[in-house]
């Protein structure tokens, strides 16, 4: 047991795989069986090598860090790229799909969607949840749950400053 340990330290792939199996979720895409030495073959999603042997991080971005709306529409982006960047009218159909599956008569326009991403406007929430089911992220939709809510609160409180002094200011 030990011998095969020792190998695979002097070998460098248990610590190619290792970093394969606890990638960073920014999309990044790590080469499992790394030349003996050279240590992992790091490649962007943007520049994808062979398809054998390879493997995508292992857990989606996580939304929690996004203080802001633009912060949430970056990690959207982020989220879709770790999808296989999907055209929209695709995660249309994803979405289409695993409603008709869950018997619901939601929609995901690809307009819609696509105005979202290229805006810095909130996303409404119905929308957020078909856009991280259909990136195949549905097991993580709490935490895009949670910081959808966190920013919408945000959001509400500075509104309600804004009132609060446009009311002392007036009366």
């Amino acid at each position: 047991m030990t011998d095969k340990l020792a190998y695979r330290r002097s070998t460098g792939r248990g610590e190619a795989l290792r970093q394969a199996l606890h990638a960073p979720a920014s999309g990044r895409i790590y080469d499992c069986q790394a030349i003996p030495g050279s240590g992992p073959a790091r490649f962007t999603a943007d520049q994808p090598g062979p398809k054998v042997g390879w493997a995508r991080a292992q857990f989606p971005p996580c939304p929690l860090l996004a203080r802001s709306v633009p912060e949430l529409v970056e990690a959207m982006w982020a989220l879709r790229k770790w999808a296989s960047n999907p055209s929209y009218r695709m995660l249309e159909r994803r979405a289409e799909h695993l409603e008709r599956k869950a018997g619901t008569v939601r929609a995901l326009p690809h307009a819609t969607l696509h105005r979202v991403m290229t805006r810095t406007r909130m996303p409404r929430l119905e929308l957020l949840e078909l856009f991280v089911k259909a990136c195949g992220a549905e097991a993580h939709w709490d935490e895009w749950h949670r910081a959808w809510f966190a920013i919408n609160a945000d959001l509400h409180r500075a509104s309600m400053l804004r009132r609060g002094r446009r009311n002392l200011a007036g009366g």
